[in-house]
């Protein structure tokens, strides 16, 4: 994000292209998006690369699974 925010904010902007707005609203939308660092890095996780933070909650029942399954 720091060293290549022409790209990012071109990738972004493609994302919102790719759901159907308008030229002036991908860009607004991506300004808006890139103002809040920590935002902008939590939506392309998760629209750019699918990727969802994860359930603090699940870590154990993901780990008692895991030990269950390789006994």
């Amino acid at each position: 994000m720091d060293h290549l925010r022409d790209r990012e904010i071109a990738e972004t902007k493609e994302f919102f292209a790719s759901i159907g707005l308008s030229e002036e609203l991908q860009d607004k939308a991506t300004l808006e998006v890139a103002k809040d660092k920590k935002q902008w890095v939590d939506f392309m996780m998760k629209y750019e690369l699918g990727l969802d933070k994860p359930d603090p909650k699940r870590a154990t029942k993901s780990a008692l699974n895991h030990w269950i399954f390789h006994i």
